[in-house]
C-alpha cells in the first residue's frame, strides 16, 4: 500500500466482513456469501505487464502473483482449481490476454499535500473516468502460507481465498501499482474501491488453459465511480488497524511525552532568563 495514514498501500469486500479487511494478520477470512450488489467482470480480461516509468528500481514488478515454493499441493489446487467454487464466484469467461503495455487506468503520483495522511509518500490515481463495478487491476505479490511472523507487521499482506486456504498475498517485496493504494481515512468519506477475488483462464505450464484465482481491485459498486485524477482508496479494515493499534498508541504516547518535555524545557529556559534579567 502507499502507506498507512500517519494519523492512525486491508480492505473492504462486498462479500466478506473481513476482508475485514485487507490485511491477513495471520487471521482467517470468512467464507463468501452472496450479495445483491455485483461487480462487473469484463467479457475479456487484459493483464498489463509493463511497469510504470516511476516504478522503484529495486522492487520487482509483477503483473501476476509469484507463488512461494513452500505452498502445498492443496494450496496450488485452490489457486488453479479444476472445478470452480460455488455459484457466487466471479468469473471472466474468456481467456486472459497479456499486453506488454502500461495499465491505462491508473498512475502512481507523489503525495504533495502536507495534510494528506500518507504525505510525503505516494498514492494511486485514476488516469481516466472509471465506472462503478469496473475492474481496475489485480493485487499482486508473493503468495505464501499463513501464519508467518510478517503477517501482522507487513503493510502489504492480504488474506487470499477461503477460510481453510491459509494463504495471503504480500506486496512488500514485489508487486504492482495496487500496492500504492492508500486507506481512505483522512482522504475521502468512503472507499471508492473494493477487493474481490475472481477466476480467469490462463495458459498453464504445458500450454493448457487452466483456471487461475486472482485478487482484483474494483471500483466500488456503491460509489458514483472514480473521476479522472481522483485518488483510488480502499478500506484497510479493522483487522489491519487492530494489529497496529499498540504501535500507534505507543507512537502517540512517545510524541505526547516529547511535546510535554519540550514545553517543560521551554518553561525552564524562560524562567531562567527571567531570573537572570532580574539579577542584572
Amino acid at each position: 500500500m502507499g502507506r498507512p495514514p500517519k494519523s492512525s498501500s486491508k480492505a473492504q469486500s462486498l462479500r466478506n466482513d473481513h476482508y475485514d479487511g485487507h490485511k491477513s494478520t495471520g487471521g482467517k477470512k470468512p467464507k463468501s456469501r452472496k450479495v445483491s450488489l455485483k461487480i462487473n467482470p469484463p467479457a475479456k480480461m487484459t493483464t498489463f505487464t509493463r511497469p510504470p516509468p516511476t516504478w522503484p528500481a529495486d522492487l520487482p514488478y509483477l503483473s501476476t502473483v509469484h507463488l512461494d515454493k513452500s505452498l502445498t499441493s492443496g494450496q496450488h489446487a485452490l489457486l488453479h482449481p479444476e472445478d470452480l467454487p460455488g455459484s457466487d464466484a466471479y468469473i471472466v469467461s474468456s481467456p486472459c490476454v497479456f499486453s506488454p503495455t502500461l495499465n491505462p487506468l491508473v498512475v502512481i503520483e507523489a503525495i504533495k499535500n502536507p495534510s494528506h495522511p500518507a504525505y510525503p509518500q505516494s498514492g494511486l490515481f485514476a488516469a481516466r473516468q472509471l465506472a462503478p463495478g469496473t475492474h481496475i487491476l489485480d493485487y499482486t505479490g508473493l503468495v505464501h502460507s499463513c501464519p508467518l511472523p510478517t503477517c501482522s507487521t507487513s503493510d502489504y499482506d492480504l488474506a487470499f481465498l477461503d477460510r481453510d486456504a491459509s494463504l495471503a498475498v504480500d506486496g512488500a517485496g514485489m508487486g504492482n501499482e495496487a500496492r500504492f493504494i492508500n486507506d481512505y481515512h483522512g482522504i475521502a468519506e468512503a472507499p471508492n474501491t473494493v477487493f474481490e477475488e475472481y477466476y480467469v483462464k490462463v495458459k498453464g505450464a504445458k500450454g493448457k488453459e487452466v483456471w487461475e484465482a486472482r485478487m482484483g481491485v474494483w471500483v466500488n459498486p456503491l460509489s458514483n465511480g472514480i473521476a479522472k485524477g481522483e485518488e483510488i482508496c480502499l478500506s484497510y479494515g479493522k483487522g489491519y488497524w487492530r494489529a497496529r493499534i499498540g504501535a500507534m498508541e505507543q507512537y502517540e504516547d512517545d510524541a505526547s511525552e516529547s511535546a510535554e518535555w519540550k514545553e517543560e524545557e521551554v518553561a525552564e529556559q524562560t524562567t531562567s532568563m527571567a531570573i537572570e534579567e532580574g539579577n542584572e
